[in-house]
């Protein structure tokens, strides 16, 4: 029979139950009809997301100088991956001079360039990422689906980032993809990415 207010994310009766050494069934199987006192699981620390089955991950890649064509950096979840990802940060600069990003956000299929490694940033965790990062270059105006974000930087090895705020991460659904491209063409650029990704609960899939 279920529980007035009962629980239904197994992750966050996970997470109670992993912090605290629990033994037993669920530690918090049902929401309280009570006030009391508050603990704000989804803005806990970034050393407990592990616990409550968050992984963490980072990348940095390198665009090749090639002549009369632009660098790009991507990342994409692909459409069978079952997780949801945040992407928390870009971090781009390039070591010739003044240079501009555009941020593109589409659902463009299978396309990668040269695949990198991608790294966890946490050692308990699965060391590779379900996601897909790569580089390449390309023509002018090529497009994954529509711009939301333009970086300048105002000189040689000068470093920009987005987003400067929480709310601006970027949520990636199964076959949702962030590209990352230069619009001044043959320079070499540095990307990096920060993200955080986990399995999908079930109240976030449509239909």
């Amino acid at each position: 029979m279920a529980r007035f207010n009962e629980i239904l994310t197994g992750r966050h009766n996970r997470f109670f139950q992993k912090l605290f050494s629990m033994k037993g069934g669920p530690p918090v199987p049902q929401l309280s009809s009570e006030l009391q006192a508050n603990f704000d699981v989804e803005d806990s620390p970034i050393e407990l997301r592990f616990l409550k089955g968050e992984y963490i991950y980072g990348l940095s890649l390198v665009g090749a100088v090639v002549a009369a064509q632009f660098s790009f950096m991507q990342l994409r979840n692909p459409l069978t991956s079952g997780v949801i990802a945040i992407l928390e940060h870009i971090y781009v600069f390039n070591t010739s001079g003044p240079q501009q990003y555009v941020i593109q956000f589409g659902q463009p299929g299978a396309n990668d360039g040269n695949v990198g490694l991608t790294r966890s940033r946490d050692g308990r965790q699965l060391a590779k990422s379900s996601l897909i990062a790569s580089t390449g270059n390309l023509g002018a105006g090529t497009q994954i689906g529509t711009t939301i974000a333009q970086l300048a930087v105002s000189g040689a090895n000068v470093t920009e980032r987005f987003p400067n705020f929480k709310e601006g991460s970027l949520v990636l659904t199964p076959g949702d993809e962030v590209r990352v491209i230069t619009l001044i063409a043959a320079t070499q650029d540095f990307y990096s990415l920060l993200w955080r990704e986990r399995l999908i609960e079930d109240s976030e899939k449509s239909g």
